[in-house]
């Protein structure tokens, strides 16, 4: 490469809008400790077996919990198969549309939704190695909590056409800074609470879990998590370069909350299912 198009690589670098990764760490780190707090014993015991494994595995360190691992395959989106691990983290669902449908929005398999599924099919597998396993477990924990982030289930168009890139390429201001929709959901929103891991999660046990019903507590499908994501994305896009006002921000304060302890629940009944039998 020659001096001039390495300079125009590095400016293109510079200045290209870089992707949001869902929840980020922290909103990640709620779920996967409200969901091992709610684990049954022998699942509780197997997830600790697998997180503590010293074997030598792709994901190789010795972890204490799922909130540890939970933001981990942010990280890794590395090769897996032949596979580029970035386009498991969501699902490219036109906000023109009010379902996802597999054949239009997931046509290779290499989704979230159907990531869900191969993980869970992996940790069903008795025939898997440790190392597998471990792998298998640590993103599940993270895509159950990205399918939950209703900005990795719908995307807009900007003025131009162009695709929105599920609202990372909407510019809007919250309190007074510039970031873009999907940003804002991702951390914006978490972090202007300015509350700390423990008080997030007694609030979301003490005053969001209970509001749950029994039926959306059981939902086990992907496919219905993505969609119920969907709709919220769809009522979540604005318009570029708006500034989110107090009754926006409180709707979507009610959504994130009940979006992190449904991941969290959910999770925690997938992996009863899967390994406290």
């Amino acid at each position: 490469m020659n001096t001039h198009r390495r300079i125009a690589a590095i400016v293109v670098l510079l200045f290209a809008p870089r992707l949001a990764l869902a929840w980020g760490n922290f909103g990640h780190q709620v779920i996967g400790e409200l969901a091992q707090s709610r684990l049954n014993p022998k699942a509780g015991a197997r997830v600790l077996a697998l997180l503590q494994s010293d074997e030598d595995c792709p994901s190789k360190p010795v972890l204490r919990s799922m909130g540890d691992v939970a933001s981990l395959p942010d990280d890794w989106r590395r090769p897996e198969g032949g596979e580029i691990t970035s386009d498991w983290h969501f699902v490219n669902i036109d906000i023109a549309n009010p379902k996802y449908v597999e054949a239009r929005d997931c046509p290779s398999g290499d989704c979230v939704v159907r990531r869900i599924d191969r993980m869970m099919a992996v940790l069903r597998d008795k025939t898997r190695s440790t190392c597998e396993q471990k792998d298998a477990l640590i993103y599940l924990i993270h895509f159950v909590g990205d399918i939950h982030q209703p900005l990795h289930t719908g995307f807009g168009h900007m003025a131009n056409g162009d695709p929105d890139r599920g609202g990372n390429l909407v510019k809007v201001t919250l309190d007074g800074q510039e970031t873009n929709l999907h940003s804002a959901w991702d951390t914006g929103l978490i972090r202007r609470q300015q509350c700390s891991l423990a008080e997030w999660l007694r609030h979301l046990r003490a005053d969001v879990v209970p509001t749950l019903t029994a039926a959306q507590r059981n939902d086990l499908d992907a496919v219905h998590w993505a969609n119920e994501s969907h709709g919220e994305a769809i009522r979540a896009h604005v318009a570029d370069k708006t500034t989110l006002r107090d009754t926006y921000i409180k709707t979507a304060n009610a959504i994130i909350e009940k979006r992190l302890a449904l991941a969290a629940v959910r999770l925690a009944n997938v992996l009863d299912e899967l390994l406290g039998k």
